[in-house]
């Protein structure tokens, strides 16, 4: 009777501290105006942002499109900063009212917290998930990452879908570390493969992490 009391306190802890973690990074990006490179990124412009950059006057900014967004994406790439998939989503992000950007924008915040969680604990996630361990690592990812204190992620969901894959990338490998035959399973091939993928993850959004 005891422990389900205080299971049904924990449990309640931990969506009291969800929802307010949520509230945050919902409240800062639906609040804080669009930086130079939001707005940017919010419309179809010609010459390429690349180009902007280095000195090309604006001939026009159209409404983002899903084609434009891959366009510029493509060169984004190409020309700017190696990056897609991050660019991609912030781009097609604009393409929705601002309240539910923002709001997508806190839940990924939230889900990386969970799976950062779960990538320290592994195959114990379930037993140890408190209200305090997501609280601090809410905190820890705040202050660690310079961009997350920034507009930039929080008005434009930004590189968090990229955070987001990585860390289930990684999942499987926590899960297989607290097997107790582990050693056997792995092989210089295996990480190898490793090796590559990983490479492969990091390079969805952040080039320079592989």
């Amino acid at each position: 009777m005891i422990d389900t009391l205080h299971k049904k306190q924990d449990a309640t802890k931990l969506i009291i501290i969800c929802l307010i973690i949520w509230g945050l990074i919902f409240s800062l990006s639906y609040m804080f105006p669009l930086t130079t490179d939001n707005f940017l990124f919010s419309r179809d412009m010609h010459p390429s942002y690349a180009e902007f950059m280095s000195g090309s006057p604006i001939q026009s900014l159209e409404p983002m499109t899903f084609a434009s967004a891959w366009r510029q994406s493509v060169l984004m790439y190409h020309t700017w900063c190696g990056r897609f998939l991050g660019n991609y989503l912030v781009y097609t992000s604009f393409m929705l009212p601002p309240i539910v950007r923002a709001g997508l924008s806190a839940l990924a915040f939230l889900f990386l917290c969970l799976l950062i969680h779960i990538n320290i604990f592994g195959i114990k996630w379930k037993k140890t998930l408190q209200a305090q361990s997501i609280l601090l690592i809410a905190a820890f990812l705040w202050t660690a990452i310079p961009s997350f204190g920034s507009a930039f992620f929080w008005v434009s969901v930004g590189g968090l879908p990229a955070l987001i894959a990585q860390m289930l990338f990684l999942m499987p490998y926590r899960f297989a570390l607290d097997s107790t035959d582990h050693i056997k399973k792995y092989s210089l091939f295996s990480c190898f493969l490793f090796f590559l993928f990983g490479i492969a993850t990091t390079n969805l959004d952040y080039a320079t992490s592989a």
